[in-house]
């Protein structure tokens, strides 16, 4: 797919030793990089310019600033028999990992030979940073036309030929435009070796004309913006410019073979590097941990345990080590274990972003006020990351804190398409926690008008049915507020059930004669499993019932139940149950009906 050599993040590396005592590092920081560096305080230096002025052209060039993460260590080893101990396979000049949740750049040494290569993965890691959803055709252009970033003077120069493409574009079979714009992350012309050439060369083509072609340079911005905010390649083309695909694809293919390809040199206010940062050594500790995370392999997790475990004994008030280990345990499927390094770490101080972000998602449900903490540590540090004030504001819906939701979601001022559904859909449900029915119901009113499907749109609707009858004094439905991939939320509607035999004081009892019932406190709704789980708490022990359809569940009863996911406050139910039939041995039965409030039949 690329005449280089790029090595992307899922790259397993050898397992090695630590360096000698006696090498040397550096330390050298400035903006979003820090440099550790085997090599000379020159090539350091030379290093962390070149990445600042990557970052700075990148903002200059699309009007978008990297969201705001943990610095980018870049390691660069001074020697060629220092890297080939870290290097993924012998061609490899640099490349891309993350390890311990931290992003790695590492190069085998300062060559203009090596910066290309890392330039376009760098690109890749702040398109993502940046939160920016671009397609797979316009991705991979940026990058390859960022690679080519060279230092002029006090200027940068970008949009040099990469004679390779250059050369496959005028002898390869064209793909039609449509198909390249069209074409996902599971499209042929991304994923399959045969065809994925034409996505790179024509999606860096395009990119190219886009950006540095006279004619449609001015505009080029809007039409970032428009692919950012979710308007698909094509239109969104074909509106910002005002010509069809067809004009566009004639001017690209004249572009490709005509006089205008050239490159262009950028101004980038960038003050010398001498005069804001000086190198400093690196402590042992430091180099160890560095190295050490470059250093895992499948089949090598036992060794590399044992040197996190000593690099946690060697500064026990380092948080590093313990998130280490709880990445070597999620690659294990360890999720239990990882989630106690992780919390360790949290304790610790760690403000690494990466595991803030998973910690705080995989404790959502096991420990959700250490979870909060996490996502509140996470959104301090980055108040415009969307997607962490929508995970924390979940988590406090499933403990039932609605204020604090509705504090979480409150300094939203603008809302992207993608992300309108859900954030609405969370209002609603923290207004109606906290009794507010009227901003529930206009929440709930925007959910629906920014529904993606026919689906969103029926929830929503059934959430409002849902406060309407509340609000004339009956419950219909109730409706489970959770995030489930596949939308697997358990609607519980009231119905009448089929005619049981009825007591003196006319209470229903059961539903069909096999099924069994039991009685408790209702006191969580655990969806952390493809089928919901009822958690009932009898005396001191607790009971889970799988909830596996909810259309053949009937509620019964005068109060109402919340049925977000999680924690629950303790409400007095009857279950009745069916066997479970062949699920997991800790599930007790399959619910059929809920009885709460004072219908709960007697055993």
């Amino acid at each position: 797919m690329s005449n280089r050599i790029l090595v992307l993040a899922a790259v397993l590396l050898c397992a090695t030793p630590i360096l000698p005592a006696d090498s040397r590092w550096i330390r050298m920081a400035a903006g979003d990089f820090e440099v550790i560096s085997s090599a000379g305080e020159g090539d350091t230096r030379r290093t962390l310019e070149y990445f600042e002025r990557a970052s700075n052209f990148f903002t200059q060039a699309t009007g978008h600033t990297p969201g705001k993460t943990d610095l980018t260590r870049i390691i660069l080893f001074g020697s060629k028999k220092e890297y080939e101990l870290y290097r993924p396979f012998e061609f490899a000049a640099a490349y891309y990992t993350q390890s311990g949740g931290r992003d790695y750049i590492v190069l085998g040494g300062a060559g203009d030979e090596v910066f290309p290569i890392a330039a376009h993965e760098y690109t890749h890691l702040i398109v993502r940073h940046a939160g920016l959803e671009f397609p797979p055709w316009l991705n991979e252009g940026l990058a390859e036309l960022y690679s080519t970033l060279t230092q002029v003077g006090d200027k940068v120069e970008v949009g040099l030929l990469v004679p390779g493409r250059v050369q496959a574009l005028r002898m390869e079979k064209w793909v039609p435009l449509a198909v390249i714009l069209a074409a996902d992350h599971n499209s042929p012309y991304y994923s399959e070796k045969s065809k994925a050439g034409s996505l790179y060369n024509e999606g860096w083509i395009l990119t190219h004309m886009l950006q540095l072609g006279p004619k449609y340079l001015p505009k080029f911005q809007e039409f970032l913006n428009a692919v950012r905010k979710g308007e698909a390649s094509q239109p969104a083309l074909e509106r910002v410019y005002g010509v069809s695909l067809a004009v566009i694809e004639k001017d690209l293919q004249g572009y490709i073979h005509g006089n205008q390809f050239k490159a262009a040199l950028f101004s980038l206010k960038l003050s010398s590097l001498k005069e804001r940062t000086l190198a400093e050594g690196v402590a042992p500790f430091d180099v160890k941990l560095a190295l050490l995370d470059l250093s895992h392999r499948p089949g090598k997790e036992a060794e590399n345990r044992t040197k996190f475990e000593e690099l946690a004994r060697e500064e026990p008030a380092r948080p590093e080590p313990w998130v280490g280990l709880g990445y070597l345990a999620v690659r294990s499927n360890g999720y239990g274990e990882a989630s106690k390094f992780f919390e360790k770490a949290l304790e610790l101080g760690s403000k690494n972003p990466q595991m803030l972000w998973d910690y705080g998602r995989m404790a959502s449900q096991s420990n959700p006020s250490k979870a909060s903490q996490a996502l509140t540590n996470l959104l301090d540090q980055d108040p415009a990351r969307m997607e962490v004030r929508l995970a924390l504001a979940q988590v406090q819906l499933n403990a039932k804190q609605p204020a604090q939701a509705k504090a979480t979601l409150a300094p939203v001022r603008s809302i992207t398409p993608a992300d309108a559904p859900k954030f609405f859909r969370m209002r609603a449900f923290a207004n109606m926690q906290s009794g507010d029915q009227e901003g529930a119901r206009n929440a709930a009113q925007s959910w629906r008008d920014n529904a993606k499907n026919e689906e969103e749109r029926d929830n929503a609707d059934q959430f409002i049915r849902y406060l309407d009858s509340m609000k004339a004094g009956k419950t219909a439905e109730l409706v489970v507020a959770t995030d489930s991939p596949a939308d697997q939320r358990p609607r519980l509607a009231r119905t009448n059930p089929p005619q049981p035999p009825q007591t003196q004081n006319d209470r229903p009892r059961a539903l069909l004669p096999r099924y069994r019932r039991s009685m408790g406190n209702f006191v969580e709704l655990d969806c952390r499993n493809p089928q919901p789980r009822v958690v009932l708490q009898v005396g001191a022990a607790k009971e889970l019932y799988l909830i596996d359809d909810p259309q053949k569940i009937h509620l019964t009863g005068n109060g109402t139940l919340d049925l977000n996911c999680g924690p629950q406050k303790p409400v007095a139910v009857g279950l009745e149950y069916a066997p479970p039939e062949g699920a997991e041995s800790e599930v007790k039965g399959v619910v059929r009906a809920i009885y709460f409030g004072a219908d709960a039949p007697d055993n």
